[in-house]
């Protein structure tokens, strides 16, 4: 894995149902090649995946009948990084990774979304 110590990139966005936006949303990325990506308001069915080359993706789906809620973090291929996992979360929606960069101490990433 190839990490710097330069600090991290990260975006933020409020999907608002990221199915129908995934052309925008990968042309975003294509440009900014952020190091972390944090969705919010995914909206996704447990069934319907959604993929961005060099990235691997950790969500937290939201209710599922509509769908609605549901958070999500993209993290680079070659960004070293642990899961978090938490049970007994059920009215909320968490992600949470643990960055671990060379020479630095580990960063966490808490992700939530809270229904209204």
């Amino acid at each position: 894995m190839t990490q710097t110590t330069k600090g991290l990139a990260i975006c933020y966005w409020n999907a608002c149902g990221i199915t129908g936006k995934m052309h925008d949303f990968r042309a975003f990325v294509d440009e900014h090649t952020p190091d972390l990506i944090l969705l919010q308001e995914t909206k996704l069915k447990n069934n319907k995946g959604i993929y961005l080359p060099n990235y691997l993706l950790y969500r937290n789906d939201g209710p599922q009948n509509p769908a609605s809620g549901g958070t999500a973090i993209f993290v680079k291929n070659n960004i070293s990084h642990n899961e978090i996992f938490i049970s007994n979360l059920s009215n909320i929606s968490a992600t949470i990774l643990t960055i671990n960069l060379i020479n630095q101490p580990p960063i966490s990433i808490t992700f939530r979304s809270l229904p209204l």
